[in-house]
């Protein structure tokens, strides 16, 4: 994330019913309902939506369904919309039991990349909107987990497009992976994609790599 740039919207919906997703993501063309039990066992051919504030239905239809989760179209629905109510519908008729909560997009990611500047790596990352976002990690991959190695002030809310950038000063050799953990101001916390640049300036001769370590934060011990 060099990685391209993808057009992403990630949602966490937090819904206690059974009936209800455990998780949802929007993407620029699609739902992803995510479900630990599905609903009327997985034959849902509709999902209809009611926006919040607006009594406006939506009725979104089943692309395909694989596993426990329901992919739908997306139609005219924005990302960022409020939720209060999720229907599942099936040969006309409503099945299962409906979901009632009122839930909206913290934040929706456009992109986020790494690239190469000399000997450093620029991470960049947007978002469309924000709703009560406090701040972001960078978040590295080194030794097997995720280690935060900057926090970046969000906006809070806005429907206005955010840009952001953090430089990392200390590249790992090879791969480094990256992800954007992002934190609302009740402590709700969604992440980005992961995404990763390959780091291809080999500095240290082969026993400098035998004989040295590297910080947490990916720097050479000396």
């Amino acid at each position: 994330m060099k990685i391209k740039t993808t057009l992403i919207a990630i949602c966490l919906w937090g819904f206690a019913d059974a009936q209800c997703p455990a998780d949802v993501q929007c993407t620029s063309d699609q739902f992803k309902f995510v479900f630990t039990t599905l609903p009327n066992s997985g034959n849902v051919d509709e999902v209809e939506l009611e926006i919040s504030g607006t009594g406006s239905w939506y009725n979104l239809s089943v692309d395909s369904i694989v596993g426990d989760t329901i992919f739908t179209e997306k139609s005219t629905l924005s990302c960022s919309d409020s939720v209060t109510t999720i229907k599942y519908r099936y040969n006309n008729a409503n099945v299962g039991t409906s979901c009632n909560d009122d839930v909206a997009l913290p934040v929706e990611f456009i992109s986020h990349t790494a690239t190469m500047q000399r000997d450093s790596i620029l991470i960049e990352w947007s978002t469309a909107m924000e709703l009560n976002n406090s701040h972001f990690e960078v978040q590295k991959f080194i030794a097997n987990t995720f280690v935060t190695i900057a926090t970046v002030q969000g906006n809070g809310t806005t429907n206005a497009v955010s840009s952001y950038e953090y430089l990392d000063t200390y590249p790992l050799i090879y791969n480094n992976i990256y992800r954007i953990k992002q934190v609302d101001f009740d402590g709700t916390v969604d992440y980005s994609y992961l995404f990763k640049v390959y780091n291809q300036q080999e500095k240290l001769n082969e026993r400098e790599k035998l004989l040295s370590g590297y910080d947490i934060l990916g720097r050479k011990i000396k």
